[in-house]
């Protein structure tokens, strides 16, 4: 008996399956650069955006103990 073949991997990191459709049409249609909206989705892992948010979380920053 061959071993199974598979076609893709789903990988369930957060309890919540996605799938992101590419963006390329709509972010050339708006004058945006290639890959704008995956980074604007994911702008939340930056230090910047953690600072604003810390004080609406309740959660210390190095400058907010």
């Amino acid at each position: 008996m061959p071993p199974p073949h598979y076609d893709a991997v789903l990988c369930d990191i957060d309890g919540v399956l996605r799938h992101w459709p590419a963006a390329d049409a709509i972010e050339r249609a708006q004058g945006l650069p290639a890959g704008a909206l995956a980074a604007a989705a994911h702008y939340r892992e930056s230090e910047d955006l953690r600072r604003v948010l810390a004080p609406l979380l309740g959660t210390p920053t190095p400058d907010r103990p």
